[in-house]
C-alpha cells in the first residue's frame, strides 16, 4: 500500500464545498487554449503518480487557486495530461471512490441533494472504497457512465502504485448530489457534464447584490454583467464609488464573487461574506432582494 502522506493528499478533498466552482475559471480557461506540443501519455502518467517532489500537489494547488502564473509555467505538463486523459477516456459505467476530510457537522451545510459543483483539480479517486474510506469522514461514491461527457482515465497500469487502482478525472469536471447516507457517512455523487453545470449555474447569478456593513456604515454593490465594485454610505446609497483596484470581478459560482483582493461568499440566507489572503475580512447583510 502507498505511504498514507501521499494517499490523503491524492485520495482524499479537503476544500470546503463553498470553495468549489461551478465555472471555469479564467487563470485555467486562459490555458486550455495555449497551444502545446503534447508529451505522451506513457510519460505523464507515470509523473503523475511519482511521490518524490509530489508534482501532483503543484499542480493541483495551482488548479485550486487559480494561480496563473504556476498554471503557465507547467501548461505544457498540464495540457499533455488533459490529452491523456481525454485520449484515454474510460467510458465504462463504474464507481470510484474519494474521501471527503472535513468534520461531519459540515457535510450537512454544505451537501444537499440537487446541488451541481465542478472539481477544478485532475481528481484522484480509486476503484478501491477502502483505499478512500480510511482517510476521510465521509467518503464520495461516484457513479460514472458510458454517456456522462466526463473526461477521466484508469492509469493504474502507468502508476507507480498500481494497487492504487487510480482513475483520474479532468480538471472542472462536473458532479451532482444524488444522496448523502449519514449513517454509512457516503455521499453519492453522479458525474454531470461540465456545461450543463455552467449554464445552470449562470441561471442563478443575481443580477445584483446589494450589501452593508453595519460596523462601517457602507454599502458594497457587485453584479452579474459586470466586473466592477461600488461603494457608497448607507446614508448616501445613490453616491457610489469605483473601489480602485477592483475591475477584474468575476463569479466563479451563484454564491462566490471574486475580485482582486479577494471574494464575497453567501453563506446563507441573507450573510455574505468577504475574505482576503483567505481569512475572513468582513461580515455583511444582504439588502434589496428584488434584483435577483
Amino acid at each position: 500500500m502507498a505511504s498514507s502522506s501521499r494517499t490523503v493528499d491524492k485520495f482524499a478533498c479537503e476544500t470546503s464545498r463553498y470553495l468549489l466552482p461551478t465555472f471555469r475559471r479564467p487563470g485555467y480557461r486562459e490555458i486550455m487554449d495555449t497551444h502545446v506540443e503534447h508529451d505522451p501519455e506513457h510519460e505523464v502518467f507515470p509523473i503523475w503518480t511519482k511521490e518524490d517532489g509530489q508534482y501532483y500537489r503543484i499542480i493541483n494547488t495551482a488548479l485550486l487557486n487559480d494561480n496563473y502564473d504556476v498554471l503557465k509555467k507547467n501548461v505544457k505538463f498540464i495540457n499533455s495530461l488533459r490529452r491523456a486523459i481525454r485520449d484515454n477516456n474510460a467510458k465504462e459505467s463504474v464507481k470510484v471512490y474519494r474521501g471527503l476530510c472535513i468534520p461531519s457537522k459540515h457535510v450537512n451545510q454544505e451537501y444537499k441533494v440537487g446541488l451541481q459543483f465542478l472539481w477544478p483539480t485532475f481528481t484522484c479517486t480509486s476503484r478501491n472504497k477502502d483505499m478512500a474510506h480510511v482517510f476521510g469522514e465521509y467518503t464520495f461514491e461516484i457513479e460514472t457512465s458510458s454517456q456522462d461527457w466526463t473526461y477521466r482515465s484508469d492509469i493504474s497500469k502507468y502508476s507507480m502504485f498500481p494497487e492504487e487502482e487510480e482513475v483520474l478525472f479532468y480538471p472542472y469536471s462536473g458532479f451532482v448530489v444524488q444522496n448523502v447516507i449519514p449513517d454509512a457517512k457516503i455521499i453519492q455523487l453522479k458525474c454531470v457534464d461540465t456545461l450543463h453545470v455552467e449554464e445552470t449555474s449562470e441561471k442563478l447569478i443575481p443580477a445584483e447584490v446589494q450589501i452593508v456593513d453595519s460596523s462601517r456604515n457602507i454599502f458594497v454593490y457587485f453584479y452579474k454583467k459586470a466586473s466592477e465594485v461600488y461603494w457608497s454610505y448607507a446614508n448616501k446609497p445613490d453616491q457610489r464609488f469605483l473601489i480602485a483596484g477592483n475591475q477584474s470581478g468575476y463569479w466563479d459560482a451563484p454564491y462566490r464573487y471574486h475580485h482582486r483582493r479577494g471574494y464575497f461568499i453567501h453563506k446563507g440566507t441573507n450573510l455574505w461574506e468577504e475574505y482576503q489572503n483567505d481569512e475572513c475580512f468582513a461580515t455583511f447583510t444582504r439588502i434589496g432582494l428584488g434584483n435577483n
